[in-house]
């Protein structure tokens, strides 16, 4: 595992290497290079021993006396120092100008480093750095953050913020000064101006005095870097997707398909059949015709059926001349059933007396 991650991290260091520096540091008093809190600002809880006195803020100091000698040949540290409430500060620095300019930035041309070193004083203390990047300079939009710093803390005063904590023990003899730093690189950058670093620490022991951790050389400055941003790919046109085959969720009913049928052919009922699973495409089955219902009697025939009718009526009036005729024939008969055809009967007493003889044969 520690192999992979030795790989990967050389890996990473091929694609981007961080080249010369672009700027100087752009944090301002960050050495300290004066003994005050200049270019700081949100300094809480204040200046040490200021007027009114504060007696647990911060407290810059360059050392003059005993270095830099041939008795004592150490450098004079020129440090800032904390007590026994949170004590935290903050900057914030423009990264366009000089040789760097947006169009470098936004490229991935560049990158940031930020770098501070802290130790303790006499024990194990509490500290905390972070950086982001952000496109305006209130940082209302951070891009991207550096906060390695993680352990809550019980103390009101504290807990606004997490911490880390020195790695030395008990006494003056072990509290050696450790470096922190991030790299934001070239991918980082992309769009961001401003810069904001943060940082602060506070006595473990809460002894009255400077006995938190002391910080010095905080810095942030801009390197060339040979990020290269990976090449877009274009996607290969792809098969247009078939929609998936859902089975129908309303059952079609007729004399051929009932409910059982539906449910065997289908493997189960509506639920089932409303699955969002796709499901193979169904065999094609004969289509079977809806019987057609009889129209009612006061619907309009149609066009088709219109000779029918015609026809009927024709029919009838044939039919009706026919009647009548054979009416008036009838009435045109003589009424007498003993007439004759085509003789005239006198109207004497012979006639009569035959048709009146007639009516009583075989009855006398």
């Amino acid at each position: 595992m520690r192999r992979l991650l030795l790989l990967a991290a050389a890996a990473r260091a091929y694609r981007e290497e961080i080249q010369e520096a672009l700027t100087g540091n752009l944090l301002i008093n960050g050495g300290p290079d004066e003994a005050s809190m200049n270019g700081w600002r949100d300094v809480v809880p204040g200046l040490y021993n200021a007027t009114p006195p504060v007696t647990a803020g911060w407290a810059p100091h360059i050392q003059t006396e005993g270095c830099e000698t041939p008795e004592n040949p150490q450098p004079c540290e020129h440090v800032f120092k904390t007590s026994y409430q949170a004590c935290t500060r903050r900057q914030t620095v423009p990264l366009v100008g000089g040789r760097v300019t947006e169009q470098m930035i936004d490229a991935g041309e560049v990158a940031v480093v930020v770098s501070e070193d802290v130790k303790e004083f006499y024990s194990v203390d509490k500290f905390f750095m972070r950086a982001a990047l952000c496109s305006d300079e209130k940082c209302t939009h951070k891009l991207r953050r550096w906060a390695p710093c993680r352990k809550h803390s019980e103390v009101t005063t504290e807990e606004a913020y997490q911490w880390c904590e020195t790695k030395g023990g008990a006494g003056y003899g072990n509290d050696v000064w450790e470096n922190h730093n991030h790299t934001f690189g070239g991918g980082d950058m992309v769009g961001a101006r401003y810069l904001l670093f943060e940082d602060g620490g506070v006595d473990s022991e809460y002894y009255k005095g400077l006995y938190g951790p002391w910080f010095k050389d905080a810095s942030v400055v801009i390197h060339k870097t040979t990020f290269t941003f990976a090449p877009t790919a274009t996607p290969a046109p792809s098969a247009p997707t078939l929609k998936p085959t859902f089975q129908p969720t309303t059952k079609y009913k007729s004399e051929f398909w009932d409910d059982d049928y539906y449910y065997s052919y289908y493997g189960g009922g509506d639920k089932e059949a409303a699955a969002a699973t796709p499901a193979p495409k169904p065999r094609p089955r004969p289509h079977t015709r809806r019987p057609t219902p009889p129209l009612s009697p006061d619907e309009a025939p149609s066009g088709d059926d219109g000779w029918m009718y015609v026809a009927a009526a024709l029919l009838a009036v044939v039919i009706g001349f026919g009647v009548g005729f054979c009416i008036r024939a009838r009435r045109a008969a003589p009424a007498n059933p003993y007439a004759i055809a085509g003789t005239q009967l006198d109207d004497d007493d012979e006639g009569v007396e035959m048709a009146a003889t007639a009516g009583n044969k075989g009855w006398a």
